[in-house]
């Protein structure tokens, strides 16, 4: 598989992906371009694009693209921090189909299983009733209700 490293992954990450051809954003030196023309870039030539961009759901249209993403969720970018979810980045690597965007974690309480794809809660936000709201990437609501307000039910 043709995977490209976005720059916020180390280099280092490449050599521990066996068995995939990988390339990075500064080997071939498309540092510094916005994600827009980055993944308009990689389109045609990669099957996956592998990037730490928490935001990039949400600032880039994935679904008419011709490879995979993959977000990498690790208390930081440094390698030691990578190493732990490099045999869950194979496995996510192995399943990834183009127009799709597959979540990788370091830990699994940081991400809600969610079928194809992982979301991570927000933190909770007190809603018009008093209650603490959760919201999801995928426009869902959990709401925790305080023992007062018993009589309230989840909201859509």
């Amino acid at each position: 598989m043709r995977v490209l490293l976005d720059e916020n992954i180390p280099v280092g990450v490449a050599t521990l992906l066996a068995g995939h051809d990988v390339q990075t954003v500064s080997g071939l030196r498309w540092q510094g371009l916005k994600n827009g023309e980055l993944l308009e870039r990689a389109g045609g030539r990669f099957d996956a694009f592998i990037t730490m961009d928490r935001n990039i759901k949400q600032q880039q249209a994935l679904a008419d693209r011709s490879f995979g993403v993959v977000l990498l969720r690790a208390p930081s970018n440094r390698i030691e921090d990578l190493r732990a979810v490099v045999p869950a980045l194979i496995q996510a690597l192995d399943s990834l189909r183009a127009s799709r965007l597959s979540t990788v974690c370091a830990r699994a309480r940081s991400c809600a299983w969610v079928p194809n794809m992982r979301l991570k809660l927000s933190a909770p936000v007190l809603n018009g009733f008093g209650c603490r709201v959760q919201r999801r990437c995928s426009g869902f609501s959990f709401v925790i209700i305080p023992a007062r307000r018993r009589s309230l039910s989840a909201v859509r």
